[in-house]
């Protein structure tokens, strides 16, 4: 699981979620809208995500 901070206001990608994509597990994660990380989970069929409206 990879959850991001709300308070984060720029896009951020945290070093777990680039380890569990290396080691191959399937990734469930919490993000700020409109960050890339939604873009790269979709296009590389890595997991979920659900975004935060803050």
């Amino acid at each position: 699981m990879a959850a991001l901070d709300p308070r984060h206001k720029t896009h951020n990608i945290p070093g777990k979620f680039l380890s569990y994509m290396q080691s191959g597990l399937p990734v469930l994660a919490t993000i700020n809208a409109g960050n890339d990380l939604a873009d790269v989970i979709q296009t590389e069929r890595v997991g979920r995500f659900a975004q935060t409206t803050r």
